[in-house]
């Protein structure tokens, strides 16, 4: 999609512009994206997606050029700790050390 086969290079850009109001856990909106700025001391711009049903959700992260991605997916249930204040975390630190070295990201 990102190579420009699937999508026209136009559409690619406007789905990649972010709402200016939109924001949250997985950045800000554009068209089926989410962009997501790391800063200069990180990769810069990362794009994402994710989906859930019922107990198990996956996303996808990666640079625009798609030299590095990242695919993570998780299963909650009966769990003794709260997904809700888990998931982020563990998020953060996962984005952190594949696109930025370990170190916090802007």
């Amino acid at each position: 999609m990102n190579g420009g086969r699937l999508i026209p290079a136009t559409l690619l850009a406007e789905m990649r512009k972010p709402h200016p109001k939109s924001g949250g856990l997985f950045g800000r909106y554009g068209l089926g994206l989410y962009v997501q700025d790391t800063g200069p001391d990180c990769v810069g711009t990362l794009l994402n997606h994710n989906g859930s049903v019922g107990g198990y959700g996956s996303l996808m992260y990666g640079t625009p050029d798609g030299k590095k991605t990242l695919t993570a997916s998780i299963t909650s249930g009966d769990a003794a700790i709260d997904p809700a204040q888990a998931f982020p975390k563990a998020l953060d630190k996962l984005v952190k050390d594949v696109f930025c070295g370990g170190k916090a990201a802007s």
